[in-house]
Formats: structure tokens, sequence, C-alpha cells
């Protein structure tokens, strides 16, 4: 009975893992669509080819580290 439980717990555990890895890929995903596009609109708006792309790589880039630093972090 209680190997039944513990089969159960550690199933919990490794969905619950998976589901915040998931979140965290799109999440990262989301970022680095969101800052390029926003980068490719002002490049666009301005007539400043690379520079604001180069910003929104880097904002995504910045967030991907917050976000895996939350990852890390979180118990």
């Amino acid at each position: 009975m209680a190997a039944g439980n513990n089969n159960q717990d550690e199933e919990k555990i490794r969905l619950s893992s998976s589901r915040k890895l998931a979140n965290t890929a799109i999440s990262l995903g989301f970022s680095v669509v969101i800052f390029v596009i926003i980068g490719v609109v002002l490049d666009s708006l301005f007539k400043t080819t690379p520079l604001f792309i180069l910003l929104g790589v880097f904002f995504a880039l910045a967030s991907m580290a917050y976000f895996m630093y939350q990852l890390v972090k979180a118990p």
C-alpha cells in the first residue's frame, strides 16, 4: 500500500516539474518572439535597420536569464 502512494507522489512531482519546464519554455519562446517583433517594428518605423532588432534580442536574452534564474531558484 505504501509503495502505491509513493508512486503516486512521484508521479505528481514529475508532472509538476514537467509543467514548470513547459511553462518556462513557452515563456522563453514568447519573450524572444515579442521582443524581436517589437525590434522589427521599431526599426521599420525609425529606419534604423539592425539597432532595435539587436536591442530586442538583448532584452530577450535578459528575460531568458531571468526565467532561468526563477526556475533554478524555485524550490
